[in-house]
């Protein structure tokens, strides 16, 4: 949220006390939405109208927090399974965009990048000592409050741009109108070819 969202806060936030016979002065509601600023409006309103229905007390406002973005415990697991069914369905050798940027910058603390992240392959003891480091660092991520998505470059892209070529965003090389790849310092062509389509695997190029 930002100022221009105060009044409707507010607006919403009183009528909430309202009925729960909960006055709130005005220093109270400003202390609500500075705690509260950095989710969106619509989903704090959301969260207003899921504690009128569930609580039997004015919520806190950590209570309307988690309403709001749900249980960490939720959000850490759909954020490991995620990269886990990104890793099986695209690999190590294509770039991959999360909505979630937290998750990328996740992959990269624990894992180093996305193609190591995909070949990761030990015990079940290391593999349990990875998801709680993957959890406590994804909880730490999201509390910076990004916006997605985010890539990861896989070794298609990296292997690409090592050799000055520019890439589309799947990581496969640019080309100009007469088939020959597009470096990095060619801006004007890079220019002209932003609208092409997306090129055919790596193995169709070589």
């Amino acid at each position: 949220m930002n100022v221009e969202d105060f009044g409707r806060f507010v607006e919403r936030l009183v009528a909430l006390g309202e009925l729960f016979d909960a006055p709130l002065s005005p220093g109270k509601q400003l202390l609500y939405f500075e705690a509260l600023r950095d989710l969106e409006l619509n989903g704090v309103i959301g969260g207003f109208t899921t504690a009128a229905r569930a609580c039997k007390f004015f919520p806190k406002p950590v209570e309307l927090r988690a309403f709001v973005v749900g249980d960490n415990a939720d959000h850490t697991e759909a954020a490991w399974q995620e990269w886990k069914r990104l890793a099986g369905q695209i690999g190590a050798y294509r770039s991959v965009a999360f909505d979630d940027p937290a998750i990328a910058d996740t992959i990269v603390a624990v894992f180093g990048s996305w193609d190591q992240a995909c070949a990761y392959d030990e015990s079940p003891e290391m593999w349990v000592a990875k998801r709680k480091e993957f959890d406590r660092v994804y909880r730490i991520m999201r509390q910076r409050g990004l916006n997605g998505p985010k890539r990861l470059a896989g070794l298609t892209e990296l292997d690409n741009v090592s050799k000055g070529y520019a890439v589309h965003a799947d990581g496969q090389p640019l080309f100009d109108a007469q088939g020959q790849p597009l470096r990095l310092s060619d801006r004007k062509q890079l220019e002209a070819t932003a609208t092409m389509p997306a090129l055919p695997p790596a193995e169709e190029l070589a």
